[in-house]
C-alpha cells in the first residue's frame, strides 16, 4: 500500500463526524489500528484490515445496488480490498464498485 493511501485513510477517519458515540468509538478503533499497523489497509494484514466500500443509490433514492458475496452467501454493498495502486479510499471504493458491478 502506498503511504498516500494510509495518510488518506487516517485523514478520512479523523475528519469524519460520527452520528453517535458507538460510531465514534468504532472510528477511534480504526484510527488506532492504522496507527499500529502501517499495512492496516492490506489484505495481508492479519487478523484485521480495513477495506473500502461504496453505496450506489438510484437517483430517486428508491433502489440500491448490492452484490451477492460468494463466501458469505449474503448481499452486501459494493467494495473490497485496497490494492497497491490505490492512493485514496474513495478511489479504492470507486475501483471496487466498477469491478464488481461492471459499470
Amino acid at each position: 500500500m502506498t503511504g498516500r493511501l494510509h495518510t488518506d485513510a487516517l485523514t478520512v477517519l479523523r475528519t469524519w463526524s460520527p452520528p453517535d458515540a458507538a460510531q465514534d468509538r468504532l472510528r477511534e478503533e480504526y484510527v488506532d489500528h492504522l496507527l499500529r499497523e502501517p499495512a492496516g489497509l492490506s489484505r495481508d494484514c492479519r487478523p484485521d484490515h480495513l477495506t473500502a466500500g461504496a453505496l450506489i443509490v438510484s437517483a430517486d433514492r428508491r433502489h440500491v445496488l448490492l452484490t451477492l458475496h460468494a463466501k458469505a452467501q449474503a448481499w452486501f454493498h459494493l467494495g473490497g480490498h485496497c490494492e497497491p495502486g490505490d492512493s485514496t479510499l474513495a478511489g479504492s471504493a470507486l475501483r471496487e464498485a466498477a469491478e464488481e458491478s461492471g459499470m
